[in-house]
Formats: structure tokens, C-alpha cells, sequence
């Protein structure tokens, strides 16, 4: 498996892809829109096997700003397979080079959360 840096705008639409599969009832942001967001702080990434895209995810400043979000989204026919845990690493890597000794994100479901508290996650909000 490859880890990817988002760069064109065939692997954004790739990362926004992904990111309804995962989360089919949340708002997307358009190309553009993710180019116009875009920071030296913020990291998209695209996970890629054997061709596919398999997963996708963002790290950036969480808006505290004293900590980090990550959220690493894997398609759920690739789940289990280490595609998610590839990707957490980068993302919570790229978190700490900006200085940020604390992660957050966003859960929607038990499998989700089961994989966060593997990795220390600690449920805060509800």
C-alpha cells in the first residue's frame, strides 16, 4: 500500500470520494474548495492499493489550535486490514511535527470508536 500526498484535482475528487462513501450524510467540500482551505499546516492523503483508492485522510490544527485533528476514513470493504492504522500514523506524525502533543476527531459509529480507543483515543463529547 501507498500513502499519497493530495496534489492534482483527479486526487482531491479522489479524497472527496472517499470521504462520501465514509460519511454519505455530511457536507463535502468541493475542489476548490479543499484548494482554498488548503495550509502548510493541513495534510490530505490518499491511501492506494494495487491501483485503487482504499482511503483518504486529513491532519490539520483542530480549532483550538493547541491541538490536532486527524481523521483517517478507509472504504469499508478495506476495513481490518491496516489501510486505517497506515494512515493514523502519518496523520498523527504530521500533527506532532507542527508541535501538537494532542490529537482529536470526530467518531460517527462503535466500529470507529473501537479502532480510536485502540490507539488511546478517549471519547470527550457525545
Amino acid at each position: 500500500m501507498e500513502l499519497a500526498v493530495c496534489v492534482t484535482d483527479d486526487e482531491y475528487e479522489a479524497w472527496r470520494d472517499v470521504r462520501l462513501a465514509v460519511e454519505a450524510d455530511s457536507r463535502t467540500l468541493t475542489v476548490e474548495e479543499l484548494r482554498e482551505q488548503g495550509s502548510s499546516d493541513r495534510l490530505l492523503l490518499l491511501a492506494i492499493e494495487g491501483g485503487d483508492v482504499v482511503g483518504s485522510g486529513i491532519a490539520d490544527r483542530a480549532e483550538t489550535a493547541r491541538a490536532g485533528f486527524v481523521a483517517p476514513r478507509v472504504l469499508p470493504g478495506r476495513r481490518r486490514l491496516g489501510v486505517g492504522s497506515a494512515l493514523l500514523r502519518v496523520l498523527a506524525e504530521h500533527c506532532s511535527g507542527l508541535g501538537l502533543s494532542t490529537v482529536r476527531t470526530n467518531v460517527d459509529d462503535a466500529g470507529s470508536l473501537a479502532f480510536a480507543e485502540r490507539y488511546g483515543f478517549v471519547e470527550v463529547d457525545r
